[in-house]
């Protein structure tokens, strides 16, 4: 029996000298797949490049797809405010601007500080997936792609100098699937699609990391990789790259090759299993993805020109039916879907410098039903953009001059806004100025405090009350009634 015990000793041992990392596949499947869904700021017209609106629906998509294991988040504003939480991120995604020469801004992780953020996460294996505009980078930025995701738009050489090396098209063309034997091309078959491509994009000349993933031929680039618009790339580190340049059109979304084509690339950046035959996930619309990943009725887009929290955003933010999103441009109101919105809300001081076309959305929004929450704007000396904006004093029916100190109870007037509210006090009231006719529904002695009216068939409540110290419950009406669910 020695012999028999021997040989168990020796083959404990054998089993016992192996690590688990010696025992495992070099990329193991894994419980647990952590993408981070990061958007840029909107700067093109309503229905293309739509940041927020994307990294929404894909976390909506991959959190009721059927991949288990996977982890989403939603970062907007181009950066997490936690930049923490890339640290455990399989995947970090962006979409957003870049820039073009002297247009646009960069990517937003491409700024000196940022970028040593990301190079640490690429060192530990993270994986890159950059959307559309994202791939544009200058030349510096440019080399990092080159070793995390592959390729870039480049537009920039090395001495500074802006060239034409890549370019871009607008066409509605046949795609091409060059690698079907790649997990990202599983269950897609090939398509015709209207979009906004770049070629012709900068690679490194033979790389053998890179596996090119959708080409479009129309498009009569370089004879290299000239027609390369999507590809996928495996690091040395573990980490991998998936970029595609196309994305411009947001109703291709509802192209299920082409949303399953994506959706595959991130699941495969992630290190996730794509399935045999690809990720199937449904195309939800906005109204859908605010209820089905916010459990919100309906959204609010609120313009405030501060750095911080401001009350108003913070009162509209406990309303639990309400999605808020915030914007700090006044002349980003011409790029969004405003209908995607039950209402608009102003915090800002005035409306000054606000360009044309964002004027002619707000009024044309409003003049069709939707509705608009505003408090006062202080009146100035500078009457530039009431004088140039002929519908201003009927959008804006009142405007703050003198401020008082004054410290009453409030008189209620009959309203459905107003009906059974709480008594509370005011501590500051204003001199008004305008005279477009309005209905008062809080007032201090003959001092309007709070007041209505319609603009075409849209609502507009306007007050110079602080949202910090009035009612919650009448801020609650004011954002029913005006997105006429009141």
């Amino acid at each position: 029996m020695y012999w028999y015990y021997s040989l168990c000793m020796t083959w404990a041992l054998l089993l016992g000298s192996f690590s688990p990392s010696q025992s495992q596949p070099s990329s193991p499947v894994r419980n647990s797949h952590k993408i981070v869904l990061i958007a840029g700021e909107k700067s093109h017209p309503p229905g293309t490049h739509e940041y927020v609106k994307t990294v929404r629906l894909l976390k909506t998509m991959l959190d009721h797809c059927q991949v288990p294991g996977l982890r989403t988040e939603v970062h907007l504003h181009g950066w997490p405010e936690q930049e923490q939480t890339l640290d455990d991120a399989d995947l970090i995604f962006f979409v957003s601007d870049g820039r073009d020469g002297n247009l646009f801004s960069d990517v937003p992780f491409m700024t000196p500080e940022r970028i040593q953020v990301m190079e640490k996460q690429m060192k530990r294996g993270c994986s890159l997936a950059l959307l559309h505009f994202s791939n544009f980078a200058s030349y510096p930025y440019g080399q990092k792609l080159l070793e995390w995701t592959g390729g870039y738009y480049d537009w920039e050489d090395a001495t500074g100098k802006y060239r034409t090396y890549s370019a871009l098209k607008i066409l509605e063309a046949d795609v091409r699937l060059p690698s079907p034997e790649h997990p990202i091309s599983r269950g897609v078959k090939p398509f015709r699609i209207n979009d906004e491509f770049y070629y012709n994009l900068r690679f490194r000349e033979n790389d053998p990391r890179l596996t090119p993933l959708m080409e479009v031929p129309a498009l009569q680039g370089r004879p290299q990789q000239g027609n390369l618009v999507a590809w996928a790339l495996q690091r040395a580190d573990g980490g991998r790259g998936f970029c595609a340049t196309f994305n411009h059109f947001y109703t291709n979304w509802e192209n299920p090759d082409y949303r399953k084509l994506l959706l595959n690339g991130l699941v495969w950046a992630a290190g996730a299993e794509v399935p045999a035959t690809g990720v199937d996930a449904s195309f939800y619309t906005d109204a859908q993805v605010t209820e089905l990943t916010y459990q919100r009725s309906k959204k609010v887009l609120l313009f405030h020109d501060k750095k911080t929290k401001s009350s108003l955003q913070q009162t509209l933010e406990k309303d639990p039916e309400l999605l808020v999103d915030v914007c700090t441009d006044l002349n980003d109101l011409s790029t969004y879907d405003l209908s995607d919105y039950g209402f608009l809300a102003f915090d800002r001081p005035d409306t000054n410098g606000i360009h044309r076309s964002s004027k002619a959305a707000l009024e044309q929004y409003v003049q069709q039903g939707g509705g608009l929450l505003a408090l006062a704007f202080r009146a100035k000396a500078d009457t530039t953009v009431r004088s140039g904006w002929a519908a201003y004093s009927r959008l804006f029916r009142r405007e703050k001059t003198t401020d008082f100190r004054m410290d009453e109870r409030v008189n209620r007037e009959s309203h459905p806004l107003t009906k059974g509210l709480p008594s509370f006090r005011s501590k500051t009231a204003f001199q008004l100025k305008g005279t477009e006719p309005i209905e008062v529904i809080v007032r201090s002695k003959s001092t309007p405090l709070a007041w209505v009216y319609t603009f075409g068939q849209g609502r507009v409540f306007q007050t110079v009350l602080d949202p910090e110290t009035s009612p919650k419950e009448l801020w609650r009406r004011a954002s029913n009634w005006v997105s006429k669910k009141q």
